[in-house]
Parts: structure tokens; sequence; C-alpha cells
């Protein structure tokens, strides 16, 4: 089974923007990578903990396990239709006081509640879900090298002109595009997703956003609101920065409107670091 986490709420209006700071200096925290490359911290919630959160820069708000938002005492405020994968389910939602990943600290942030089995039948001992209504208050670095969450933008990528693109904001999450290029391929609009194992793309009225190869076969993802099924195939050839992508695994997904504006979902796991200049409405995917 494939995982891919996007968690959007259908109700992001609902997100204040909450208090955010660094806890002295900026500084890098590690990660774990988990069985399918996801990138799990340790964080605290309202003073509790610490809990195993995944990060995921492609859902626009957090998650948390049923257990814990009981365990830190979160107060449900609202519920609302969560959309993954083009599967809806209704999610209560909690306000969280405080939450601490390193030094980096949000208050007053929302999350959706999951039961514990479907979370973990996505993804294996993890208490939750970091979004991007915590991780879009800062500029920070994902580095796959060293494992690190750094709470500031690299020095290099601030600099670099490379892997450098734009990035808008849509329903609370960020798509970058990425150019078209000689080959006829035309400019992309993806999710850059560290929740995602694999590339997907959107197929939409029959069509598709880039080239696949003939060999397809049928699979199921997971997302946070249940499985589906979806097909896997190759894709032909795409770059996206310092990176080459030719015969490269590619989920499709069909009648999926969760990202109207998206053409797919670009894991971060296929650079060795990515450093997000918020601030800037930029990202560097950076490939040593």
């Amino acid at each position: 089974m494939v995982r891919v986490l996007r968690c959007l709420s259908l109700a992001a209006a609902l997100a204040g923007p909450g208090l955010v700071q660094l806890s002295g200096a900026a500084s890098g925290m590690p990660f774990a990578l988990d069985s399918t490359g996801g990138i799990v911290i340790q964080a605290r919630i309202n003073g509790h903990g610490p809990y195993r959160l995944l990060v995921d820069t492609g859902s626009s708000r957090g998650a948390l396990s049923q257990r814990v938002a009981i365990e830190v005492a979160a107060p449900v405020v609202a519920k609302t239709p969560v959309v993954s994968i083009g599967q809806e389910a209704m999610r209560l939602v909690v306000k969280l006081d405080r939450v601490e990943a390193g030094s980096a600290v949000r208050a007053d942030a929302l999350a959706s509640v999951i039961p514990d089995a479907e979370l973990k039948a996505v993804a294996s001992d993890i208490d939750g879900v970091l979004g991007q209504n915590f991780l879009a208050a800062f500029d920070y670095t994902i580095d796959y090298r060293t494992r690190t969450v750094s709470w500031e933008a690299d020095a290099a990528a601030r600099r670099s002109g490379d892997g450098r693109f734009n990035l808008r904001s849509e329903e609370g999450r960020f798509l970058v595009e990425i150019p078209g290029d000689q080959t006829g391929q035309r400019a992309l609009r993806l999710v850059p997703d560290s929740g995602a194992s694999v590339m997907v793309l959107y197929q939409r009225n029959g069509q598709l956003p880039a080239s696949l190869g003939r060999a397809r076969r049928a699979l199921e993802v997971a997302g946070l609101s249940g499985g589906r099924q979806a097909v896997l195939s190759t894709l032909t050839r795409l770059r996206i920065g310092p990176v080459l992508l030719r015969d490269a695994p590619v989920v499709v997904l069909s009648e999926c409107d969760d990202a109207p504006g998206a053409d797919g979902l670009l894991p971060l796991s296929l650079f060795d670091r990515v450093t997000f200049l918020v601030s800037k409405g930029q990202v560097v995917l950076s490939k040593d």
C-alpha cells in the first residue's frame, strides 16, 4: 500500500493566525524516517509529551490521535469534513493551547482528531501529524542527509539560485510551480509533500499532466480519510531542479478534487535538502 497523507480541511477558515515564536536561538532538531520515508519528530502539546508527530508539508492542518487529544485535554471546537486523496470523512476539531517542536512554538493551533486505529493503519507508531498551520509560520530546512529539521532557512539556500521555485498558497497549503522544459513538458503545479512516499499525478477529464509509460497496474493508496484504488505507472521523463526523473514510479489518482489547483504531489524525499523560504514565497530543492 502506498501512503499519501494529505489532510485538507474544508473549513480551513476556522484556523486563526495564533502566536508563533522561536524559543531561544533557532536550532535544528533530529528526525527519524519511518518505513515509508516519512519524517517523524518529537513534540510537546499543551505541556504533555513528547509525542511522535509526522511532519506533513502537504497537509493544511495538523491532526492528533483520539488518545492524545484526550490526554492533552484539548477542547472540541468544531466538527468538519476532512478530505484526503479524494476521500471525505467527518472529524472533530480540537484547539491546542501550545505546540512545541524543538525551538519552534505555536499557540492556539487547531488539529483534526483521528480514531487511533485509523491513524495506525496509515502510519504506525505515530501520535499525530504536524501540518502547514504550524510549519508555514517559519522559514525552515529539512535535511535528509543529516536527518534534521532546522527552524531557520539554510544559509546556502538563501543565496542559491539553483533549484529555486515559487510557492503559491492555496487553501492552507502550498503549490510549487515547476516550469516547462524544451522537451515539451508543460509547467506543473505540485504540492511539495513530505508525507507522500511516491510521486502522485492527478488525472482530470481523462487527461494527465505528464507523459507516462505503458505499464499500468492497480494498487491501493492510504490517506487520513481512508484508502482508495489508484493506478501505478512510470513517469517517462520530468526534470525538477537538480533531479531528473526517468522511468520513475508514479501513482495516478482520478477524480481527486481535494487539490483543485494542483497537478499532483511532489515527494520531498527525492531531494537531499529542502528549504522553505515562506517569507519570500519560495522553496529551494537541493541535491548534492
